[in-house]
């Protein structure tokens, strides 16, 4: 998300516009309490970004599927 931000900005979009539409795609694992766990680092993760480029709070837009390997 950082290396989006910067980029975009030499183009003229901001890190605003830019983070209202991303969406994260995470693959997800039969353990349950893990994939838990890396969400919710992921959520405190963009919740850092956000506040250091000055954005207000922007919900995280979330795609979670199975992993290649659990199946």
């Amino acid at each position: 998300a950082v290396e989006y931000f910067r980029e975009l900005s030499k183009l003229g979009i901001t890190a605003k516009q830019a983070a209202s539409q991303m969406v994260f795609t995470f693959a997800l694992g039969s353990n349950i309490f893990m994939e838990i766990s890396k969400l919710r680092a992921a959520r405190l993760l963009w919740a850092n970004i956000l506040e250091a480029f000055g954005i207000p709070p922007i919900a995280m837009k979330i795609h979670g599927r199975s992993s290649h390997f659990n199946k």
